[in-house]
């Protein structure tokens, strides 16, 4: 099973720790400012159960990504990184993409780009696909720039 979260300044203990059951993921006060406290911004915990039937007290966080607007209605996916690495697998990562394609489109963007450095991540390429056929949107590449982008809308009945 698997899960995602948005990170809320409330939920910070000590103004600055995300605490989620035996894990504490310190946050700078760089990343407070940026990606947690603009209306425009998120940063998203991907987690993950070690058991099927385990309730999200008892999952991991796998995944660490940020969101924030890119230029007019554009947001951009700029960071994502692994915080269990071992317990990181395509399927969390398929769910932290689709709730980044969800809260992109909540927050009233257009388009939501994946920046290029992205793709050192061996399990994005195959996780794109699986979010493309999930949102029923293809992915374009911007060739200038090596940006891979999904025009942003309504998911499919899929999700």
């Amino acid at each position: 099973m698997y899960w995602t979260k948005f990170v809320q300044r409330a939920e910070l203990e000590g103004g600055r720790t995300f605490v989620h059951g035996t894990s504490r993921l310190n946050l700078t006060a760089g990343d407070i400012a940026a990606f947690v406290e603009p209306r425009d911004a998120g940063l998203a915990f991907g987690f993950r159960a070690l058991d099927a039937g385990d309730p999200f007290e008892k999952s991991f966080p796998v995944w660490m990504a940020t969101l924030r607007r890119r230029q007019g209605h554009d947001a951009i996916v700029e960071s994502l990184q692994r915080v269990f690495t071992q317990l990181a697998d395509e399927g969390s990562l398929v769910r932290v993409l689709v709730e980044l394609y969800r809260h992109a489109h909540a927050l009233g963007f257009a388009r939501l780009y994946l920046a290029p450095g992205l793709f050192q991540e061996p399990l994005l390429a195959p996780a794109l696909k699986k979010v493309t056929e999930a949102v029923g949107r293809p992915v374009e590449l911007v060739a200038t720039t090596g940006l891979v982008s999904l025009v942003l809308g309504p998911l499919t009945a899929a999700e």
